[in-house]
């Protein structure tokens, strides 16, 4: 069971989708890499503030739970525990000459995490945010420029 979000030709939106038409190859790969980048980091620090893209908080852990893992790994937040999903865990992968960024992570739990899963509620803490979306064309737009500008 994996967790991921991909941004390809086919599911970005209509600007974002005109930009990419514009670079191809290496250029692509290149600014698919620096997105890739800019959404670790962006949700790292969601995960942080322990909210979804579209800013709603994530369900409190049970409180049985939550008294385990305070036991086992005082301090630690919500997601964290031994194979930290939202840390070294998480990573991007493009897919050389396919205009693709995949983003997710190898814990087995991630996908139970999101959706929920056995009496285990959706922390969504995958996805784009508005200003993601915002940054990912702005990011875009500069790759294209620097393309254009030779």
């Amino acid at each position: 069971m994996t967790a991921r979000v991909e941004i390809t030709r086919n599911t970005a939106g209509p600007a974002l989708k005109r930009l990419l038409n514009v670079l191809e190859g290496d250029g692509r790969d290149l600014m698919l890499r620096d997105m890739g980048e800019y959404l670790l980091a962006s949700t790292q620090a969601r995960a942080a503030r322990q909210v979804a893209p579209d800013g709603d908080a994530w369900p409190a852990l049970t409180p049985r739970y939550k008294r385990r893992k305070d036991k086992l790994r005082p301090g630690l937040p919500m997601l964290k525990f031994d194979n930290h999903m939202l840390g070294d865990r998480l990573s991007y992968q493009v897919t050389p000459g396919a205009g693709e960024l995949r983003l997710g992570t190898s814990v087995r739990y991630g996908a139970a995490q999101h959706f929920g899963y056995g009496g285990i509620l959706p922390r969504n803490w995958l996805g784009l945010s508005e200003d993601d979306g915002t940054e990912l064309v702005t990011l875009a737009q500069e790759h294209i420029g620097r393309a254009v500008e030779g």
